[in-house]
């Protein structure tokens, strides 16, 4: 049975990947996520959206990072940040390949295959075939799952790491960059950015590439946290003891449903649709093996987390339906745009 393949691995792998602290978490193997970042290694920045320096401050994580919200625009965003957070990403390529190893090898699934099937299936609904390009894809998990029958497939990823692994063990057509540096003379039916937007420090450059890539009538999928889910994670922070709630020391901005949509519209672009998006069930092989794995865990160890994720957003939903807004129960939005 495949989760027999999984705990065997994950058992053997235990003691290799266990690391050092050195005021480091092994959230995951490949990358580096610190306890405490230096003042040498944070910077302040103005609101992302209107540039204003004028926010309140409401939450401090790992000693030094900061989120707060602009007084004159209500964005929530890291403010301290890290001055690089997407070399979170650049770590050991062994150490991410051991992770996944299972994924790549053809013997698991991806504990995310089933949120990467359903978005799939919502792209759909706008483009049935053609081209799509993934802004950072990683390490290819969720382009391997297009038709490539109907679909042709690219990406667009910063970490050398993680693009090394795309092209090596799914033969993914991955060029190493940021969006802004991408050099091409095609336009794409789809652009997706799958939990990618929140980490972008220049949000509308961003924003203005991907409407010159875009064909007249292509569509730009994007996924990304509710900032309000993570208001209210805060707000009841003795339910979340040790715990990130915003995940600050890469996410620099923290969107709700009103401030992705006045940032798209800010950049010339069309919301046609944002969504309520079903919760992320990350594995907790950490618990019971003291390393990280990119497994679907087995229910039986994460069925309270699951059950808790699955119920607030089956409330999410019936909550949208009834007032087509998107309050603090749901996890993580989808976003639709176009052109104009």
């Amino acid at each position: 049975m495949e989760i027999n393949w999984i705990w065997r691995d994950c058992l053997m792998e235990t003691e290799n990947t266990i690391s050092q602290k050195d005021n480091k978490r092994n959230i995951y193997a490949g990358g580096i996520v610190k306890e405490v970042y230096s003042q040498e290694e944070i910077e302040q920045v103005n609101c992302l959206f209107c540039e204003k320096n004028n926010h309140t401050l409401l939450a401090n994580e790992y000693e030094n990072l900061g989120v707060v919200q602009c007084n004159n625009c209500g964005l929530i965003y890291t403010n301290p940040k890290q001055k690089e957070p997407e070399k979170v990403y650049w770590g050991d390529e062994y150490a991410y390949f051991k992770e996944a190893k299972l994924i790549f090898e053809g013997k698991a699934e991806h504990h995310r295959d089933k949120n990467y099937l359903h978005e799939i299936k919502l792209i759909e609904k706008y483009k049935k075939a053609g081209s799509v390009l993934d802004v950072g894809p990683a390490m290819g998990f969720f382009l391997r799952l297009f038709d490539k029958k109907k679909w042709s497939v690219e990406g667009v990823e910063p970490s050398p790491t993680l693009s090394n692994l795309a092209k090596k063990y799914f033969g993914l057509q991955i060029t190493n960059c940021f969006l802004e540096n991408f050099k091409t003379d095609k336009k794409f039916d789809v652009i997706t950015l799958i939990d990618v937007f929140e980490h972008v420090s220049n949000p509308k450059t961003v924003l203005n590439k991907i409407n010159d890539l875009l064909k007249n009538d292509g569509i730009a999928f994007i996924k990304v946290p509710n900032g309000q889910f993570s208001l209210f994670k805060q707000n009841h922070k003795n339910l979340f003891k040790n715990r990130d709630i915003w995940d600050c020391y890469e996410h620099v901005v923290h969107y709700d449903q009103t401030t992705i949509k006045k940032m798209v519209e800010s950049c010339g672009l069309k919301v046609l649709k944002i969504l309520p998006a079903p919760a992320i069930n990350l594995p907790d092989w950490e618990n019971y093996v003291a390393a990280y794995y990119q497994y679907k865990s087995p229910f039986f160890i994460s069925w309270k987390k699951k059950t808790m994720r699955n119920t607030f957003y089956l409330l999410s939903k019936t909550h949208y339906f009834i007032t087509r807004k998107i309050l603090f129960l749901s996890q993580n939005m989808y976003v639709v745009i176009t052109k104009t």
